[in-house]
């Protein structure tokens, strides 16, 4: 399933390329893709000599990716997601050339206000190496 299809953003801002799930809401898990290409827009300047693709990108490629898993298909529920906390840990550089699987498993909960956060753990990986870990926390639209 493809970002440009629920998320209310387009090509260059969508920053995973494919959700490889298709029984998106029953699974506690889900696995995301992101090809870097050498001709990607992220890389220019970010290091002439060396490029190494943003890691705050990679965070925002994991949270569209998570508010894809999290809608049902029709674009309603993707909007009504937002972050609570974000906690990132950057391993690795990632670079041209490069396919990040984003793997995701989540964990609901509720709050004694009423509030449901869901608590999403995800790591990135480039073949065999963890390049990033985050975890997110979000809540309803309109929730504490």
């Amino acid at each position: 399933m493809r970002g440009e299809a629920i998320l209310p953003f387009e090509k260059p801002w969508i920053m995973f390329d494919q959700l490889l799930t298709t029984d998106l809401q029953s699974l506690p898990e889900t696995i995301s893709i992101k090809n870097i290409s050498s001709s990607d827009m992220f890389l220019i300047g970010h290091f002439p000599s060396y490029s190494i693709f943003p890691g705050m990108l990679l965070v925002e490629g994991m949270k569209q990716s998570a508010q894809m898993w999290l809608s049902q298909g029709d674009g309603t529920q993707a909007q009504k997601w937002i972050e609570k906390k974000i906690k990132a840990r950057f391993l690795l550089p990632v670079g041209p050339g490069d396919q990040v699987h984003y793997v995701f498993k989540k964990k609901i909960e509720d709050h004694d206000d009423d509030e449901q956060v869901i608590t999403i753990h995800a790591e990135g990986w480039v073949k065999e190496s963890k390049v990033i870990q985050v975890t997110l926390s979000l809540c309803q639209e309109g929730g504490g």
